[in-house]
């Protein structure tokens, strides 16, 4: 038997790994309009330029991992719904796109 503790360690992990991944789905993003991540700043102004373009990609890279996967839901409404959640998520933690209030 998995005790609660486990199970909830498991849980945040994956959490975790989720936001990861769409942070590496964020620099991708960048890597496609050529804003460059490494330096300290990245230059919000571009960002702001391309957020339909950033936003657009991290969504249909999500969709199509879900799609691929062994475990697609049976309606494609819940993926959409679902994908949108994730990413409304990641776009308030600020793991994609730049928090506006770090812009000096």
């Amino acid at each position: 038997l998995l005790d609660i503790d486990e199970c909830r360690t498991s849980q945040l992990n994956s959490g975790d790994m989720i936001l990861q991944n769409l942070n590496d789905l964020y620099f991708l993003a960048l890597d496609a309009v050529e804003i460059d991540y490494l330096i300290c700043d990245v230059d919000i102004a571009k960002v702001r330029e391309n957020s339909e373009f950033i936003l657009d990609f991290i969504i249909q890279r999500l969709k199509n991992t879900v799609f691929e996967s062994k475990n697609t839901p049976a309606y494609k409404e819940h993926v959409e719904l679902g994908v949108n959640v994730v990413v409304a998520h990641a776009f308030i933690e600020c793991i994609i796109m730049e928090n506006p209030a770090d812009d000096s």
